[in-house]
């Protein structure tokens, strides 16, 4: 969550809180969340106890999976079919979970995937296209359109 996003959700009646410095590295600050209206907590603890829905880029901790509860959401990278006990250990405490990997690769779900939307757009292609010039042939590993700028 950007505190651009941050504020698109808040217009349509969400409440949104992050954890403090998560945004770091990203180059978003606590305060430019706090400026989006974003309640800033201190710690995932607290975060997992306040939020239905939780997202994150990372797949889950199963010290994070044991925070979830019954009613809460889960949206993030999970690997289900090589990770089975964590899938078992999120069922049994019958919170949902959304897996961004398991997310079909067709076009009208292009919006929705994180590996071929805006971020590997703009990150991926530059990537792979500066990475080939340093072949001795042109060309690399062929991209699939739905990753081409």
């Amino acid at each position: 969550m950007t505190p651009d996003s941050a504020t698109q959700l808040q217009k349509l009646g969400y409440q949104c809180a992050i954890e403090t410095g998560a945004g770091n590295l990203a180059g978003f600050s606590d305060d430019a969340y706090r400026a989006a209206g974003v309640t800033v907590v201190d710690s995932a603890e607290t975060l997992f106890a306040r939020a239905d829905v939780i997202a994150k880029v990372r797949p889950p901790e199963p010290s994070e999976v044991a925070r979830l509860s019954s009613g809460k959401t889960l949206i993030s990278f999970f690997y289900p079919a090589q990770n089975k006990d964590l899938l078992d250990q999120a069922k049994a405490s019958g919170a949902n979970v959304i897996a961004m990997d398991m997310v079909p690769r067709i076009s009208r779900a292009q919006n929705r995937l994180f590996l071929g939307g805006m971020p590997c757009r703009h990150s991926g292609f530059p990537a792979h296209r500066s990475a080939t010039y340093g072949l001795p042939e042109p060309g690399g590993v062929p991209i699939p359109r739905a990753a081409e700028p």
